[in-house]
């Protein structure tokens, strides 16, 4: 197993961990709301990241794991034990809670509310928000990246803030 797939499945037991073995709804919500933001399926992503950084900014776990491209990432995790030979057993609970502990620890070396989105990038399913953050120590500008997939209809994130 090479590190990036060691990183994976540690990201998966923290996940385990943190669902204290909840289900995740069917995800056939109408909007998803807070912070004063309510997305729906016609939503761009650039819309729907801003809701992210709310709940980022706010720690907000349940409104970030309805934002998850669940679906997406739990084929990326059963592609990785297949390679090994194993089955995955890994539930979309336990795939959007370590995806969003994920996305918690990268955003906790940024300023909170201090993420302006700058542009976004949409390329069929397929989309990327570019964002400037602030470093949490002495506020440096700090580029960021947030990937999203249709997934339902919805754009969903996927797991990572890339810099």
């Amino acid at each position: 197993m090479n590190r990036a797939e060691e990183i994976v499945v540690m990201w998966i037991i923290i996940g385990l961990i943190l669902s204290g073995g909840k289900v995740m709804g069917n995800n056939l919500l109408e909007k998803i709301s807070g912070y004063g933001i309510t997305v729906t399926k016609d939503s761009s992503p650039a819309k729907i990241a801003e809701l992210m950084i709310k709940g980022l900014d706010n720690e907000d776990i349940e409104l970030l794991k309805q934002l998850v491209a669940v679906k997406h990432e739990k084929k990326e995790v059963d592609a990785i034990f297949a390679k090994y030979g194993k089955k995955s057993t890994v539930i979309p609970d336990e795939i959007a809670n370590t995806v969003v502990a994920g996305w918690l620890l990268t955003y906790s070396f940024f300023a909170k509310g201090k993420t302006i989105i700058t542009k976004t990038d949409i390329q069929g399913d397929r989309a990327i928000v570019y964002a400037t953050a602030k470093g949490r120590v002495n506020l440096e500008d700090r580029h960021i990246r947030i990937n999203f997939i249709k997934e339902d209809g919805w754009w969903k994130a996927t797991a990572g803030i890339h810099q």
